[in-house]
């Protein structure tokens, strides 16, 4: 695997991604499990919407984001691919 690869680039070829919702005037995050890399909705096997809504002026999201692939990457990857 290329160590060039971010952790946000390697859960979308593994079929996570983590994406903003707007949820009257706020952000929540959003974490989709498909069995694709390209998100077919039919293949679609869970949506996991989160419970912080954050201001979409403000950068916040954006670092939650990132957290949350680092994260996700740690919990359900890393020790399935071989880095």
């Amino acid at each position: 695997m290329d160590p060039r690869l971010s952790k946000q680039s390697i859960c979308n070829a593994n079929g996570i991604r983590v994406y903003p919702v707007n949820l009257n005037g706020t952000y929540v995050l959003e974490v989709e499990y498909n069995r694709t890399a390209d998100f077919d909705p039919k293949y679609r096997r869970k949506v996991q919407r989160g419970a912080v809504r954050y201001d979409p002026r403000k950068k916040e999201w954006v670092e939650k984001l990132h957290e949350l692939y680092e994260k996700l990457y740690q919990e359900k990857l890393k020790k399935k691919i071989k880095v």
